[in-house]
């Protein structure tokens, strides 16, 4: 049986003051409260949704897959609390509500306690099929129009839906009873005496404290204010005006009266009041902690301080300073400061691989505290771990987190910091789901790019530093737009939201004497060789953009065109690297002739040859060339190996084919041998390296997808300690991929430059539907 709908004289369909008067004539009492109000209203007076073509069409979007329930129970709901956020925040909306009703049927939920009376409206106990595998969720019920419950699950407190799977199958229980319908829309609401909100305001920035309702607030207009006289709570949570005196006495009163109080806000008002007594203890040993960075063996910059104090403050915090401030410095103050006073004994620092010994010495030269880098097999990090489990700080990268997660979770560390934080962007990964795991008291992020490509890779940063901040997250692109929405939008609601849990500094705003920065983008002609391959491959690309616009493509057809898109960039790049088997063995000995050149097909190495004779021998600079591929580093290497030898040079290489020895090799040559003049990497190089002292020329033999990569390659060279001017050259064949990349590559960078570095509320820009749209080729678009 079905749940249907009662008639349009539900108070949903009511104004505030018909409701509020009708209501308040016969409340219907919460268990034991006498005097309670009525329950609360609708946010906005709405004329009868059922009657709108967005109540057709989400009908039509739900079929059967809600059954037993009527679909029109969660479509009215969810036009009710959106009815003036548009068609495309009420699609989402419902959208992630049937992402619940899916994991609730996945879920096999079992009701395991129902309201004792044969009301549907009370308390259930919710858990899954297997009775003792996790506690039951406590779930109440309190009307069905308009629909209004509670739960005290993750979900429930951060999705801004008023819905969970716990209350779905509450609702399915209650479906299938007998004389369900009669039963559901006869029964009285229940109203407790303290209550919370749900649903987050759309647009700026909000304390969840605002959204507690008591009995007093339920029963007014909107023009009414509550008086102690129309509460049953006690006086201090109606009349204090001070926040943390009323999350405090609320939070106390709703554990001697947790029957009274529904669990979203028992467990909000558990979690605030556990916020309040945080920043007050924090408080008591900020001083003596930021008195303890005078012991350092380094001194701090005033800025770098600054951030110290930032984070000794909140606690938890995404450090989001420019590549080259200072912030491994600064999460190092944070550890010894911490330490100092007593609230961090045990810490842990989780870092990319190639950068494991590059802190440990940067630690070691900034304080005496304890520090080991974890490596070697299973058996020898368990001793590391045991030895430190009376206190002391680790470093260990990713991927050995990853293996010993349940030992780093029973280690209990008390502060974690996450270096190149953009390593847990997508939620889905081993590696994010590792890092969410460690549930530290003090937390840090470290990335010079928090945004790389869409706002829910920033959001999945910070749900591991305060997953309030960007709650819920089905609404990012319909409310904030990206690339494929044509522009971004409410940038300010974003920015205000994120304002006391990221701190971003800029390079340009504290290093004021930092040396300036040229680019210069180097065009190379795309050869009649290269040309048909690149055509071929085009071709391909454009029919699958053009399936991709009928139908979702298929996790095989994505692959395949991830791996076309990545040949036609190699392609772009010379034929000498898309054909490297074939070439490779004929070159290897031979001297880059012009004549061999030419039938290579591959113009760049011809120009990479023109620039290292001009930037390192005759300017005798040190250059630092970047490739995505070490293929191509190796023509490159080929192609230029005659022009340094002429003038007694050498280069070296840095990528993921190199030991860690033979890296620290590279580096320890390129800075103290005065006749190592190039260094070749990949993006292995892109991040943590420090080589300001060592280079003053960037040269980017093909651009990366992403702006924030190429970022972090020159962020190596422009930081601070650089004291020369600096030239970024960037390689772009035409009439290719690569000069639609260099669009996309502006369109990002304009993204994270209105969100972090400006005060822009909107950016508008050429929408398109897919990513692979933009860089296919205009001609092929329509195809």
């Amino acid at each position: 049986m079905t749940l249907l709908l009662p008639s349009s004289t539900d108070p949903i369909h009511q104004s505030w003051a018909d409701f509020v008067s009708q209501a308040s004539e016969s409340p219907a009492p919460c268990r034991g409260v006498p005097g309670s109000g009525p329950p609360p209203t609708p946010r906005v007076a709405v004329l009868d949704v059922r009657e709108s073509m967005a109540f057709e069409m989400l009908i039509g979007l739900a079929g059967r897959r809600m059954a037993p329930v009527s679909p029109e129970v969660f479509v009215t709901h969810v036009l009710t609390i959106h009815v003036r956020d548009g068609w495309v925040v009420q699609r989402a909306a419902f959208e992630a509500l049937l992402e619940r009703v899916k994991l609730a049927k996945r879920a096999g939920l079992v009701v395991r306690s129902r309201p004792r009376s044969r009301q549907p409206y009370g308390v259930y106990r919710i858990s899954g099929p297997e009775a003792g595998c996790a506690p039951a969720r406590e779930t109440w019920l309190m009307s069905m129009s308009p629909l209004r419950a509670s739960c005290d699950c993750r979900d429930f407190l951060r999705s801004s839906l008023g819905v969970c799977a716990h209350v779905f199958a509450v609702l399915v229980d209650v479906a299938k009873g007998p004389e369900a319908e009669l039963r559901a829309h006869r029964a009285r609401a229940l109203t407790p005496a303290i209550d919370w909100d749900p649903v987050r305001p759309l647009h700026g920035d909000e304390d969840p404290f605002e959204r507690i309702r008591t009995a007093a607030v339920m029963a007014t207009t909107m023009e009414g204010d509550p008086s102690p006289e129309e509460s049953s709570l006690p006086a201090p949570l109606v009349l204090s005006s001070e926040r943390s005196a009323r999350i405090r006495a609320m939070a106390s009163w709703s554990r001697l009266h947790p029957d009274e109080v529904t669990p979203a806000a028992r467990a909000v008002l558990d979690d605030l009041e556990a916020e309040v007594d945080g920043l007050g203890r924090r408080a008591m040993h900020n001083e003596r902690a930021m008195e303890s960075l005078d012991a350092l063996h380094r001194p701090l910059y005033a800025y770098q301080r600054e951030g110290v104090a930032r984070i000794l403050s909140a606690g938890r915090l995404l450090l989001g300073d420019d590549m080259g401030l200072g912030k491994t410095a600064q999460a190092i103050g944070v550890c010894h400061a911490l330490h100092h006073v007593g609230e961090a004994q045990r810490g842990l620092l989780i870092v990319p691989a190639p950068l494991k010994r590059q802190w440990a010495r940067e630690w070691r030269a900034f304080t005496d505290l304890p520090v080991r880098v974890v490596e070697g097999d299973p058996a020898a990090r368990r001793k590391i771990y045991d030895e430190a489990s009376a206190g002391g700080f680790l470093i260990m990268n990713y991927e050995l987190l990853r293996r010993d997660v349940a030992l780093m979770a029973l280690w209990a560390p008390d502060i974690v910091v996450i270096d190149e934080a953009q390593r847990i962007k997508n939620p889905e990964t081993k590696t994010a789901q590792a890092v969410k795991a460690l549930a530290s008291p003090y937390r840090l992020a470290l990335t010079g790019t928090p945004l790389e490509n869409r706002f829910d890779e920033l959001a999945s940063i910070m749900e591991w530093v305060d997953d309030r901040a960007l709650a819920p997250l089905w609404r990012l692109r319909p409310v904030h737009g990206g690339l494929r929405e044509g522009g971004v939008m409410a940038l300010g609601t974003l920015r205000a939201r994120l304002e006391g849990r990221l701190l971003r500094r800029r390079r340009q705003e504290i290093l004021t004497e930092l040396p300036p920065r040229t680019d210069t983008v180097v065009p190379v002609e795309l050869t009649g060789a290269q040309w048909c391959p690149h055509k071929s491959i085009g071709r391909s690309i454009a029919r699958l953009v053009k399936d991709s616009k009928r139908r979702p493509l298929t996790p095989a057809e994505r692959v395949m065109l991830m791996s076309l898109l990545t040949k036609q960039r190699i392609v772009a790049n010379g034929r000498a690297q898309s054909d490297f088997e074939a070439v490779w063995p004929m070159i290897e000995g031979a001297a880059p002739s012009e004549a061999v050149l030419t039938r290579l097909s591959t113009p760049k190495l011809r120009e990479m040859r023109r620039l290292l004779r001009s930037l390192v021998v005759d300017q005798e600079r040190t250059v630092v060339v970047f490739s995505q591929w070490r293929r191509m580093l190796r023509l490159v290497e080929w192609a230029t190996r005659d022009v340094l030898r002429s003038a007694g040079l050498r280069s070296v290489f840095f990528t993921g084919k190199e030991s860690v020895r033979a890296r620290d090799r590279s580096i320890v040559e390129l800075h103290d041998d005065p006749l190592t003049r190039v260094l070749f990497a990949t993006d292995c190089a892109g991040v943590g390296l420090n080589l300001q002292r060592a280079a003053t020329v960037c040269i980017n033999v093909e651009l990366p997808w992403n702006p924030a990569i190429l970022e972090q390659r020159v962020a190596r060279l422009h930081r601070l300690g650089q004291r020369a001017p600096i030239d970024v050259v960037n390689l772009v064949t035409e009439e290719s991929i690569e000069a639609r990349i260099a669009s996309v590559i502006q369109d990002k960078r304009a993204i994270f430059e209105g969100l972090f570095d400006s005060d822009l509320d909107a950016i508008d820009f050429e929408p398109q539907e897919t990513w692979w749209e933009v860089v296919a080729p205009e001609d092929q678009r329509a195809a």
